[in-house]
């Protein structure tokens, strides 16, 4: 079993705004320090539209993933992110198990997303799991 992950956050200025620009560099500086992770297998990020920062992500487990984003340099950059992005009222991050190590599509993991916003966590579809954090 393989851990994937989306995480959605509206963004508060254009890509292109120099208010944004150093998120977009910490952001290039977090993709060289994840693609060498102990238990990453695939990833990506994604704009849509100048208002959504789309993170998706597959792992070998729950704790490789906890050790990434629990890192000193993932910790401390992602610290800052009121100064790039708006509060969330309902949950920005979904976590499942597939039986693939293959990134899933960006429509199932917003999929994955809303439903676990509507059902919360629990079991779905055989093997799939939502989680509300990693352990």
């Amino acid at each position: 079993m393989y851990l994937c992950q989306v995480n959605v956050s509206e963004i508060l200025y254009p890509v292109t705004d120099p208010r944004f620009l150093k998120f977009s560099a910490g952001a290039r500086v977090i993709n060289r320090k994840v693609a060498l992770a102990q238990g990453y297998i695939c990833g990506d990020q994604m704009y849509d539209d100048d208002t959504l920062f789309i993170t998706r992500s597959v792992w070998q487990s729950p704790a490789d993933l906890a050790a990434f984003v629990y890192s000193g340099t993932h910790q401390k950059f992602m610290a800052q992110a009121a100064n790039w992005f708006k509060p969330t009222v309902e949950p920005s991050l979904a976590l499942w198990y597939s039986d693939s190590p293959a990134l899933p599509s960006i429509e199932f993991c917003l999929q994955q997303l809303a439903l676990f916003r509507r059902e919360g966590e629990g079991e779905l579809k055989g093997k799939q799991w939502l989680l509300s954090q990693v352990d």
